[in-house]
């Protein structure tokens, strides 16, 4: 019996060929435990795709027998050695994992180093990686080979299952790369290992410095990214901080008028994702139970934050669906105004904004569609008020979204100039409410201490500055509504001051945002948010 332990080098063909024919199943076993096993592991990731080597060799899944040969005799000719061990050829088998970008895979290889800590999957003792080109272009990794030089960058690892026998064992290579240089690799492979003639050194020279640009080209689209995603997080943590304080004061509202949900307002209050499942299925069914008693609004509502609080999608569904339900029972348009602006501002919630300007757009429609001319001055007053409202939450929508895909899609830079216009155009027929954000302190200031209409008064001037400000057109009308945010929040309603303060601290954040590129845009200015 051949031992594939102690093969002479040079081997013989036959030689490897009776080893790939003897170990073929297990190799393939090995490949599927390692793949499962890694992928699940990095489930939570943003991965592009994960592929084996059949897919771009003809559905072979194993290497060539000539390749694992020269690789064979080459490897122990380098060092002298007379004999070698088959079974030490590292990627006979193998997957690569690609990503999007070279920060990507770092964190791949700490996932990848885990399973091996963990004893999971042994690893082969990683050769000295070679030198990187580039002082930063760090690739951090425990078990596996970083390999950043000649137009090459990725990180190898050889794994294979933990076993009785250490000397027969089928290792598995991953190959962890970027979408870039995987491209490059798949475009350049044949014409540098596969030329059917000599290929000067001048020309595989030039594939390498073509591959290093790429990988510089990567590693800026790294930067840019990086950028990108922390100026994104500080403007998420403060509007979560805001939707919080706003998702707790509409739920008390929505509980306040309920028959079977008061008692339970500080349990439904305290919920979040890590929730007992026994206690949120009694809840939802108490949510129900209210939406059936007659009182729709609060059982809807309340359902839809219950699962928002939770984040169970299925639960804000069946708010959502009990809405629709109620819209449909109703047959007042200014009603069925009334909820289609609560489902928008439910899609708004959760982070839907499109969604949230397609419902209120609808409740905009409702309303005008149900206009009587027999109305009495009250019903008027609320009707206006109401259209004030919806008008006022579309600009605010278009406004958070101007520059964005989607925002550039729906135009939201003119959108939410035209319902801002709109807004304030019905704002002048409103009683005790200031005609606009910059009417004389002292009109402004009785609006906020008027007793009925405070908190409504101080959310439509907050909303008109937020917009103005995302619209401003120069740094000095910009700096004249950051000195107005911070008088609207200085004589906030005491009803609404917590909110007021998380308002006026995302706003003027966004403000910021806004100046940093009306300066970069006029001056130059290096200027933070």
């Amino acid at each position: 019996m051949i031992s594939f332990e102690c093969v002479p080098i040079p081997a013989e063909p036959r030689t490897v060929q009776q080893f790939i024919d003897a170990n073929r199943s297990k190799y393939i076993e090995t490949l599927n435990q390692v793949r499962t096993r890694v992928s699940n592991a990095l489930s939570k990731l943003e991965i592009y795709r994960i592929y084996s080597r059949e897919e771009r060799q003809g559905g072979e899944i194993l290497k060539e027998t000539r390749k694992i040969r020269l690789k064979l005799n080459s490897y122990y000719k380098s060092r002298g050695l007379s004999q070698g061990s088959l079974w030490e050829i590292p990627d006979i088998v193998g997957f690569t994992v690609v990503v999007s970008y070279p920060s990507d895979i770092s964190e791949v290889c700490r996932k990848i180093d885990q399973l091996v800590d963990l004893g999971v999957f042994g690893s082969q003792t990683p050769e000295k990686p070679a030198e990187s080109d580039d002082d930063n272009a760090v690739i951090t990794s425990k078990h596996g080979r970083p390999l950043m030089s000649k137009g090459y960058f990725a990180c190898h690892y050889n794994l294979y299952e933990p076993g009785i026998s250490d000397n027969q064992r089928c290792i598995c290579e991953i190959q962890i790369k970027t979408i870039l240089h995987d491209a490059w690799g798949a475009k350049t492979h044949d014409l540098t290992y596969k030329a059917s003639s000599h290929v000067e050194l001048s020309l595989l020279r030039t594939f390498e410095l073509l591959g290093d640009s790429l990988a510089k080209l990567d590693q800026q689209s790294d930067v840019a990214k990086k950028a990108i995603t922390q100026q994104a997080l500080a403007r998420q943590r403060k509007k979560d901080a805001l939707l919080r304080e706003q998702v707790k004061n509409h739920l008390a509202f929505a509980i306040e008028s309920s028959r079977f949900l008061k008692e339970k307002q500080e349990e439904i209050s305290a919920l979040s994702a890590g929730s007992a499942s026994d206690s949120i299925d009694k809840l939802v069914q108490l949510c129900l139970k209210e939406y059936k008693s007659g009182t729709s609004r609060s059982g809807a509502c309340t359902l839809f934050f219950l699962g928002h609080l939770t984040a169970i999608r299925r639960i804000q569904d069946r708010g959502r669906e009990a809405l629709r339900d109620w819209e449909s029972q109703v047959v007042n348009y200014s009603e069925k105004a009334r909820i289609a602006g609560i489902s928008g501002l439910m899609s708004f919630f959760v982070g839907d904004t499109a969604d949230a300007i397609d419902e209120t757009e609808r409740a905009v429609e409702h309303l005008l569609g149900g206009v009587t001319h027999n109305a009495s001055p009250d019903e008027k007053a609320r009707e206006i008020r109401r259209l004030h409202s919806l008008h006022s939450s579309l600009s605010y929508y278009h406004a958070e979204i101007i520059g964005s895909d989607v925002g550039r899609k729906l135009n939201s830079a003119a959108e939410a100039e035209r319902h801002l216009k709109r807004g304030l155009s019905l704002r002048r027929r409103i009683k005790n409410c200031p005609n606009n954000a910059f009417a004389k302190l002292g009109v402004i200031r009785r609006s906020l201490r008027d007793t009925e209409f405070a908190p409504s008064n101080f959310n439509a001037l907050d909303t008109e500055l937020f917009v103005r400000a995302q619209l401003a057109p120069n740094v000095l009308e910009l700096n004249q509504i950051r000195s107005r945010m911070r008088i609207l929040n200085e004589n906030a309603p005491l009803a609404c001051e917590q909110e007021a303060q998380l308002l006026f601290e995302f706003h003027d954040y966004c403000a910021r945002v806004r100046l940093l590129e009306l300066e970069r845009l006029h001056t130059g200015s290096p200027s933070q948010p």
